[in-house]
């Protein structure tokens, strides 16, 4: 019921990335190739979480101590934020040489009347592919949104799931430049990637454009 739009959302969970002191952070949004349905898949290379601290960070309003640089200050992005989007929320993470895995299932906690951290995924097709990809690609966190709420979020009456993906995507690629925008523009060496692209830094003040009043937004 948090009214976050999925830009919003999945800055709260890049804001965890960076965090984490992430060089490469690499976002898919995609439907999946088996059921056609869509699924949000954030992949980093911080320095990970223990299976003591995945638990903290998965639970809501867990205290703990935050340095002043950080993005993510109050702790309930991950769960908030996650679920707003989707009913299926799994993260995995490799720390000290052992993988933890966790998920929020909303189904879960509806049917069971129970707040439970489940310590096993989906066991989707796409969780299999993503894992596959998670080793391939020498991550240490994986955060996947799976059974994602595509009805009354962002599908369009008059679009298809396919064109109306894309057109949220667009919308999430302008959010997150505008949301990153000096991290970005100050630091060549991080890469943040949206489907395989570098997400361009816009500039909120719109400092370079020649018409202070009609200028807008340029989106490669």
């Amino acid at each position: 019921a948090m009214s976050y739009t999925l830009g919003q959302s999945i800055a709260d969970l890049v804001d965890n990335s960076y965090d984490a002191g992430a060089e490469r952070i690499d976002i898919g949004i995609d439907l999946d190739g088996f059921s056609e349905e869509p699924f949000i898949r954030i992949f980093d290379d911080g320095k990970g979480i223990s299976s003591s601290e995945i638990d903290k960070a998965m639970t809501l309003g867990v205290k703990r101590e935050r340095s002043e640089s950080e993005l993510g200050v109050y702790g309930i992005g991950m769960k908030l934020s996650a679920l707003s989007q989707a009913h299926e929320v799994t993260v995995v993470s490799k720390k000290g040489g052992s993988i933890s895995v966790r998920r929020i299932s909303s189904h879960y906690i509806k049917d069971n009347n129970a707040n439970q951290l489940l310590h096993y995924p989906t066991n989707s097709k796409t969780y299999d592919e993503s894992f596959e990809l998670f080793h391939e690609g020498n991550w240490s966190t994986m955060i996947l949104l799976e059974d994602v709420h595509r009805s009354s979020k962002w599908q369009l009456m008059n679009k298809g799931a396919k064109s109306s993906l894309q057109n949220e995507i667009s919308k999430v690629k302008i959010h997150l430049g505008l949301t990153y925008h000096r991290l970005i523009r100050d630091n060549p060496d991080k890469s943040l990637r949206l489907n395989g692209r570098e997400v361009a830094a816009q500039d909120p003040f719109m400092s370079w454009e020649d018409d202070v009043d009609y200028g807008t937004v340029k989106n490669d």
